[in-house]
């Protein structure tokens, strides 16, 4: 594809480049992945299919914890796309990006979000609406955090197993810090145990000074 690029100009010819640059991401090969990426949108920068292609290429290079590059492709996409489902992904992404890096997200942004896009894709609204709770109970806000997770319920119905399991530890982190530990369980819930439900869970637990529990759930990580 990469050498087809400079001679066979076809309409597919970017999109496979960015399906090529999807498995180097997965792969770890992110420098060559960037430079598949730039190729194709230098030929085809604006079309509607470009943009659902670099939503899964800046998720994945988010997950890998490359921000510049996520930040750089979500920028584009949304230029580029109409499509309510991209629109919230692509915003609910950027979101998660300052949400990680510990920039300032008002509650109001999120939820106007969800309430306007989320039925397009209301597995993706459950997840950013946690992530957003887990985000503001770090913070100490705890109104804001009380507010997107009861809001996160109206597309409870979609969410995967993980995130319910990761709404429940949200839950009782912000009861911990209301000051209300009694409430927490110190059983880990085994079935849907990921990195961020046990790293949540042990923050929890390490709140309400079970630190033996607390030692037991980082230990899982």
């Amino acid at each position: 594809r990469w050498h087809l690029s400079f001679t066979a100009l076809e309409r597919q010819t970017p999109f496979g480049l960015l399906r090529f640059a999807v498995d180097l991401i997965r792969n770890g090969e992110v420098p060559f992945a960037v430079e598949y990426i730039e190729r194709a949108l230098t030929i085809n920068p604006w079309e509607a299919e470009t943009a659902a292609r670099l939503t899964t290429v800046a998720e994945l290079l988010l997950n890998r914890g490359e921000f510049v590059y996520a930040k750089r492709y979500l920028d584009w996409a949304q230029r580029v796309t109409r499509n309510p489902a991209l629109i919230l992904r692509l915003t609910g992404l950027a979101f998660e990006i300052q949400f990680i890096q510990g920039g300032t997200v008002r509650p109001s942004m999120v939820l106007r979000l969800v309430k306007e896009f989320g039925q397009h894709d209301p597995a993706f609204a459950n997840r950013l609406l946690v992530a957003g709770a887990l985000y503001y109970a770090d913070r100490w806000e705890l109104a804001d955090a009380t507010s997107l997770l009861r809001y996160a319920e109206e597309f409870k119905d979609h969410a995967a197993p993980d995130c319910l399991a990761l709404a429940e530890n949200a839950r009782q982190l912000i009861e911990v810090i209301s000051g209300k530990p009694e409430q927490i369980s110190r059983r880990p819930d085994g079935g849907n145990e990921t990195v961020a439900t046990l790293l949540v869970q042990g923050r929890a637990l390490s709140y309400a000074e079970h630190h033996v529990a607390a030692q037991e759930a980082f230990a899982r990580v």
